[in-house]
């Protein structure tokens, strides 16, 4: 099992970036994180999994939180064919995608991975 993320920073996202980013001005740096999870979550066999609100906070101190299997048809570094991510919003600030790469091999393993390092990445004020 691997395990990665992406931190992405919204905080320097302006109306000039979004139009050259979104011509039909459709961008927005506080939905965007929805959008993109719903093109990449595999929504045939899974769906997208909300945290509630108090456990995004409590948790990740993230205004928002889900979780889905990744529509994926590369499996990373050909070895890991399936991936569970982790999703965070923090509003105006950033989104967090935490990945969990893992194969037939240890699928077992995968709830307690998420277990033990939940919260590990978190929104800091």
């Amino acid at each position: 099992m691997v395990i990665n993320f992406t931190i992405l920073d919204l905080s320097h996202v302006n109306d000039s970036l979004k139009q050259r980013v979104s011509p039909s001005n459709t961008f927005s740096k506080n939905l965007d994180f929805l959008q993109a999870a719903q093109t990449e979550a595999d929504v045939k066999e899974n769906k997208l999994e909300f945290y509630a609100d108090a456990e995004s906070k409590k948790i990740f101190n993230a205004d928002n939180a889900l979780s889905f299997k990744l529509r994926n048809n590369n499996p990373y570094k050909n070895k890991y064919p399936y991936c569970q991510v982790i999703l965070l919003h923090k509003k105006d600030r950033a989104d967090i995608w935490i990945y969990y790469w893992y194969n037939d091999g240890n699928k077992p393993k995968l709830e307690s991975a998420i277990r033990q390092t939940k919260g590990i990445l978190k929104f800091v004020e």
